[in-house]
């Protein structure tokens, strides 16, 4: 009698199907979901809407970290326009960060994008030179991550990041509201999941059968009183750790990345306010101002030095630091307000440890460090960072701002980035035209002041009450807090400005409108012009230029710059625009006699008078 076994075949054959069954299934799912359109595809570029041929950062992308859009914060990119085909003569920049790379209050003109695009065109006229700025508020390195593989697409030369202060209260932080479920490695996972129909659709059923609490309800707090949900971490304690380790681990990960794909990148040590700041976590258990205000007798400090050896915290660092600088001891008050937010236990400063770390692995990738930490103490009195720079824990004012970006630019010359030769531009020169408008200004410190008016800098809500609008100025200030958009209030402001000769801020804000109306010639045009009243004849060349790049076939405007470039003593470039003007006019009655004064420049040693070559001079003909 013979007993019938299934082949080896035909066995491992089964084994086989039984392991790829639920596989294939979740495929066929997959494709049935994409097929009926369902889920979302949330790219970090999109079109831009009225503008052919351009992209911008998606402003709805903080919507991809979450299952219903309205528990998402209100944050978004700023819109920054660049070309879809990368132009062969630019060099594409990328911006990375938090809040602060993204500008806030003021936005995108106090940003890396916003700054560094003003003074390069002053460094670099002769270069084109792209910056796209992916940075937004409350985002830490997982986001930045999550954007590595979309961003190397668009061919960047270069990439800036600034970001860790929102290591641990920023979404998907260890300690927010946002924090991901099940841990470091389960939140990587998530962000490669996140795109697939079948984990959308999971994620959606989930949220739907167990999910009741939006922290984003209450719409009149501010972002950072929703943020913060394991609200003490103390220094050293396990989610200390835990987010020292996802900022370390993460940034390990964005680096090699780049360096697979050979983009270079340069990367920001963290500042923030030290003097001026006092503990989060002490705010409402200790009555700051009136220690501050009170002379306390010298022997006190050796109380303080005893307290601090007793008892570490950042109350005792904090009232130590204070004494301290009181008695001049401006290097110990340093160390002693650094040690006071590192015991912060309500973390919305990166500690000490954050800036160790970004020194380490720049050099283990081989990026390039820039030190605006030590910028910023350079430019601070007794090198301690206060208000003189921060608006409030972190955020600075337009001149923090401004040495940010002169942190970058002066690492991106140090090691020749850009392959042409630089203007010579001093940073007083070039801090005169920091491009923030006066609304911009006063807009952004109503949003400060709101942000302070709420946890987790009081204790109690403070009501914010809107200016007056009983001038044109706060007229446009309320329009702004209302919510009127940006383009028609600067529109209305450069209007107002040039109306009351008030040149100064509306050929500002004329740059502004044009940086902003990126394929408009006549923008550009009127920014060239109002410059040129000032005499600042290198803003206007820069827009003269633009806009006979946009509309070459203008005469009027070759001419403008013909006469710009005479002033500015470049008589080659003169000569050869007038020329051209002769070829596409031939007939043009102004072009001959500017020509022949040109030409005459070039041979005489003597200064002609400016209003000779005049386009704009009806006098000035053949």
């Amino acid at each position: 009698m013979s007993v019938s076994t299934t082949p080896k075949s035909k066995r491992f054959s089964f084994y086989v199907i039984a392991i790829l069954l639920p596989f294939i299934l979740l495929a066929l799912f997959e494709i049935s979901l994409r097929v009926v359109g369902y889920g979302k595809n949330i790219p970090l570029f999109i079109p831009a809407q009225g503008f052919a041929g351009y992209m911008q950062p998606n402003p709805n992308i903080i919507h991809r970290y979450f299952a219903d859009p309205s528990i998402a914060p209100s944050v978004s990119p700023d819109t920054v326009l660049f070309k879809q085909q990368k132009p062969k003569d630019s060099f594409r920049i990328v911006v990375q960060g938090g809040s602060t790379a993204a500008g806030f209050p003021y936005g995108r003109w106090a940003s890396l994008q916003g700054m560094l695009d003003q003074r390069f065109k002053l460094l670099y006229p002769n270069k084109n030179i792209e910056v796209i700025n992916t940075a937004m508020a409350a985002v830490n390195t997982y986001t930045l991550l999550d954007f590595v593989e979309e961003i190397i697409e668009i061919q960047p030369d270069l990439i800036l990041i600034y970001s860790g202060h929102n290591e641990y209260v920023g979404i998907m932080g260890i300690g927010s509201a946002f924090a991901a479920k099940g841990g470091y490695a389960a939140t990587l996972i998530y962000l490669k999941l996140k795109s697939f129909k079948v984990y959308q659709w999971v994620e959606s059923m989930y949220f739907k059968l167990f999910t009741s609490l939006n922290p984003m309800s209450d719409n009149k707090r501010s972002l950072m009183s929703k943020v913060a949900k394991e609200k003490n971490i103390g220094l050293n304690s396990a989610l200390y750790q835990a987010g020292v380790e996802q900022f370390q681990n993460n940034l390990s990960l964005i680096l090699a990345e780049y360096q697979t794909a050979k983009i270079p990148v340069m990367l920001s040590t963290l500042t923030s306010n030290e003097q001026d700041q006092t503990p989060f976590s002490t705010i409402g258990t200790t009555d700051w101002p009136q220690f501050i205000n009170q002379q306390l007798p010298i022997t006190s400090l050796t109380s303080l030095e005893a307290q601090v050896k007793n008892t570490p915290s950042a109350a005792n660092y904090y009232q130590l630091g204070l004494k301290q600088f009181a008695l001049n001891q401006f290097d110990l008050a340093q160390q002693s307000f650094q040690l006071a937010k590192d015991y912060d236990q309500l973390r919305f400063r990166a500690p000490s440890e954050f800036n160790h770390i970004i020194k380490k692995l720049s050099k283990e990738y081989h990026a390039t460090l820039v030190d605006t930490d030590a910028f910023f103490r350079a430019d601070s009195t007794h090198g301690i960072i206060s208000n003189q720079h921060m608006l409030e824990h972190l955020h600075p004012n337009i001149r923090g701002y401004f040495l940010l970006a002169e942190a970058f630019v002066t690492a991106l010359q140090t090691h020749n980035f850009i392959d042409e030769k630089p203007e010579k531009i001093t940073t007083e020169q070039a801090w005169k035209h920091a491009p923030v408008s006066q609304v911009d200004q006063a807009y952004g410190q109503f949003k400060i002041d709101h942000l302070t008016s709420d946890y987790p800098f009081t204790t109690q809500v403070k009501k914010i009450t809107p200016p007056t609008p009983n001038s044109f100025f706060n007229q446009k200030l309320v329009d702004r807090i209302n919510g009127k958009d940006w383009l028609t209030i600067h529109t209305e402001l450069m209007a107002h400005y040039q109306q009351t000769n008030n040149l100064s801020q509306a050929s500002l804000i004329a740059g502004l409108l044009s940086d902003t109306l990126t394929n408009n010639h006549a923008a550009a045009y009127k920014a060239g012009q109002l410059y040129f009243k000032q005499k600042q004849l290198l803003q206007a060349r820069f827009y003269y230029r633009k806009a006979i790049a946009l509309a070459p076939e203008k005469i009027n405007y070759q001419l403008n710059l013909a006469h710009c470039y005479f002033l500015l003593n470049e008589f080659e470039l003169s000569e050869s625009l007038l020329k051209n003007v002769l070829i596409l006019d031939p007939d043009n009655t102004k072009a001959p006699y500017f020509l022949q004064h040109v030409q005459q420049a070039k041979r005489a040693t003597n200064t002609l008078d400016p209003n000779t070559l005049d386009p704009n001079n009806d006098k000035n003909k053949g």
